[in-house]
């Protein structure tokens, strides 16, 4: 009796199925390694791509991305070479860092271009000197340290597109806003920043979205400026209660507030909503 064989996808196929789910769901792919080394091989990259440290919300806790810790990236950063993390991690959570624990993630994260950083407004010359050759393109952080560390056009800021600026913002900062040479997104979590919209949205020629995620609760803080405000439809008053959640759904489908506020500013030009309103309700 002829002996059957085994079924077998070739190579190629059976990769871009395990890749198709890897990206689908994050989550999965410590299960999936242990399939095969060879699937092993394919997909850990995958699981380095997106790292999340920190995050306490219940909504990330149940994502489809694994939440790290930072022993354990430490430890893969040991087991793996610098090379392997430059080449795959691109988008970087750090909630609350430790300064011991930042000199060897930056090391080998040199080519993140997504992060997002809270809790670290003091930081030493060596560690700024380790930010200084990353590549981000998108920033989420308290940016002071980074301004008064690298006056543009520092090689720091010359990537950068979208800034969100963490806490209260002093005026170094504020001048440094116009002379990132890049820059179309902006927001701000602090109403204190609203008496310098007018003047950013002035002065940085290539900004397109200027967005206030301030509660609105503290709405009267637009008060005095809201007339002018309403007239520029860059600006964009919401609220955005769930942060991280709303910064991995933006790496997984890009449908994050940024888009929803390009979305609401070319309503405004076309007229489709009220080109004076501001607000969206979320």
């Amino acid at each position: 009796m002829e002996r059957l064989s085994t079924p077998a996808l070739p190579p190629e196929l059976e990769r871009q199925i395990f890749e198709i789910c890897a990206l689908f769901r994050p989550v999965s792919i410590p299960k999936l390694m242990l399939v095969a080394w060879r699937v092993k091989q394919w997909i850990e990259p995958i699981l380095y791509r997106t790292v999340v440290i920190g995050a306490l919300e219940s909504a990330t806790r149940d994502s489809e991305f694994p939440v790290f810790t930072f022993d354990i990236l430490l430890s893969a950063i040991q087991k793996n070479t610098e090379i392997f993390f430059r080449s795959t991690l691109r988008n970087l959570y750090l909630d609350d860092p430790s300064v011991d624990n930042l000199p060897a993630i930056l090391s080998a994260c040199t080519d993140v271009e997504n992060l997002w950083m809270a809790g670290a407004r003091e930081l030493s010359e060596a560690i700024l000197s380790l930010f200084a050759s990353l590549k981000v393109r998108h920033l989420y952080a308290d940016a002071q340290p980074f301004c008064h560390a690298y006056p543009p056009p520092h090689p720091f800021f010359s990537q950068i597109t979208h800034l969100e600026l963490f806490n209260v913002v002093d005026d170094t900062t504020i001048q440094t806003l116009p002379l990132i040479p890049h820059l179309t997104h902006l927001s701000f979590n602090h109403p204190s920043f609203i008496p310098h919209c007018l003047q950013i949205l002035k002065t940085c020629p290539s900004l397109t979205v200027l967005v206030s995620i301030t509660p609105r609760s503290l709405r009267g803080w637009y008060a005095a400026h809201e007339a002018a405000l309403s007239r520029d439809v860059r600006f964009v008053g919401m609220y955005c209660y769930h942060f991280t959640q709303d910064w991995l759904l933006g790496i997984k489908t890009g449908l994050d507030y940024w888009s929803r506020a390009e979305a609401f500013i070319a309503q405004r030009r076309s007229g489709e909503i009220d080109p004076l309103r501001f607000e969206i309700v979320e």
